[in-house]
């Protein structure tokens, strides 16, 4: 016997219509990696918002709105440039410097404008080496990450197995033994909803004839499911400079590693922050940056 596991009702049906002899299980379709990458970008946003800024422009309006985008806006622009490829930016004549989310600009062929004015494009370097932003380039792993924990939600809902009720051949009968559509779809419907480990289902299902039962175990350990997320969540905290063993699925915090792990968050989120100075030199605008820990009144 075959089995085949799919997200898609419309695909469970085509490989069940291309094999004889297969089971069908339609997985979850939950979308988890968000969450994994939620967890990354929240520890580069912590050591971003410890940084302080100062701008080097006489131009007041240049140096107020410029310091709104460093100390408000950097997290956003974060994400952006992860997501998209390229952030926006608008300079007015005036010297204001303008953040512009993509959403609110308009494109036309290769150019982005933002009320009528053509706005300054910034590109990441994974943009500029494959044309395409980290989100797409990590598409498949991410997608990875939500089948894995897809697979093992549904072992989870199914208790780790799955038990297949075939009719059993009487010996003095020399026909084929069948169940008609109409009873297997009502079996199969008060099996479900009645008979389980809960407290308000049956332990105990009488049956009408014979069955013979065969248990199919999903074991997750089997399936490696673990084995393989961790390899795939090793994957995306590679692509965006995080140490794994900073993230809790790990179960390697500790305080060995942690004064290094901090380091090397912060060394992430000053790459990004060199990467913005070299985006508003481009506009002609200069900034320095420090690290303080002592930023919201924290007190060593």
């Amino acid at each position: 016997m075959k089995f085949t596991f799919e997200t898609s009702e419309k695909k469970k049906k085509g490989s069940l219509s291309s094999y004889n002899g297969v089971l069908g299980f339609k997985i979850t379709r939950d979308k988890y990696s968000d969450a994994v990458l939620l967890g990354i970008f929240k520890k580069i946003f912590k050591r971003l918002n410890l940084i302080d800024y100062s701008v080097n422009s006489i131009n007041p309006i240049t140096n107020g709105t410029s310091l709104y985008f460093l100390n408000n806006q950097m997290n956003i622009a974060f994400a952006e440039l992860f997501a998209n490829g390229f952030i926006l930016f608008q300079k007015t004549a005036t010297g204001k410097i303008k953040y512009i989310r993509k959403a609110e600009a308009t494109q036309v062929g290769n150019t982005w404008y933002y009320e009528k004015q053509e706005l300054d494009v910034f590109y990441s370097d994974t943009y500029d080496v494959y044309g395409k932003s980290d989100m797409i380039v990590l598409r498949d792993i991410l997608k990875a990450i939500d089948n894995s924990l897809n697979a093992n939600q549904t072992i989870i809902k199914r208790l780790g197995s799955v038990i297949v009720a075939t009719p059993e051949q009487p010996s003095n009968n020399p026909q084929a033994v069948m169940i008609d559509d109409d009873t297997k779809d009502k079996l199969e419907k008060d099996t479900q909803e009645d008979y389980g480990m809960l407290d308000e289902q049956k332990q105990i299902l009488f049956l009408r004839r014979a069955l013979k039962l065969e248990n199919i175990k999903l074991g997750s350990k089997d399936l490696m499911i673990t084995e393989t997320l961790e390899t795939f969540v090793k994957i995306l905290c590679d692509a965006t400079n995080i140490p794994y063993d900073v993230m809790a699925m790990s179960g390697q915090s500790t305080f060995a590693n942690q004064e290094q792990a901090e380091k090397s968050m912060q060394d992430t989120a000053e790459e990004f922050v060199s990467k913005v100075w070299t985006y508003f030199n481009q506009m002609g605008v200069q900034f320095n940056w420090k690290v303080n820990n002592n930023k919201y009144g924290k007190t060593i």
